[in-house]
């Protein structure tokens, strides 16, 4: 299933090429492998899932290796914007989510309970409005269509 994959291989690649990689940094397939107690050819198919989907900004360079991919290695270690959205390193370019994300981090920033009440409550109107509607109104908002 590739929802499976997703969550067991992939991403966690993501998360790993996002703590230890980086523009300079050369990961190699085997290095990722071990690290991760992952198949070799696992983390090889998902660092070209990855990369062909954007998700990272560099691509895996294969050299001849008799069909090892070990030494392959991913030739920048830094991730694309996908994957900085995904890892939570970059804001979502869904309004609705970076609301509710705003929306809770202030939540639990915030150490008056009489603020953090409201607070929570106001997530809890959003979250029931729903999504299609909260983002419309974001996006409205920032067209500056809605007048106040």
């Amino acid at each position: 299933m590739a929802d499976d994959r997703w969550y067991r291989i992939d991403l966690p690649i993501l998360e790993y090429v996002q703590e230890h990689g980086g523009p300079f940094e050369l990961l190699s397939v085997g290095y990722i492998a071990q690290a991760m107690g992952l198949d070799p050819t696992e983390v090889a198919v998902g660092l070209d899932n990855l990369s062909s989907a954007h998700y990272l900004a560099g691509r895996v360079q294969k050299p001849m290796t008799g069909g090892d991919p070990s030494p392959w290695f991913l030739e920048d270690s830094s991730l694309g914007e996908r994957g900085l959205r995904v890892v939570g390193a970059w804001p979502s370019d869904d309004p609705y989510e970076a609301l509710v994300k705003l929306l809770e981090r202030h939540i639990a920033a915030t150490s008056d309970e009489e603020k953090k009440s409201k607070l929570k409550a106001l997530e809890r109107s959003v979250t029931e409005v729903g999504k299609a509607t909260i983002a419309g109104l974001l996006v409205e908002f920032a067209k500056g269509t809605i007048r106040f």
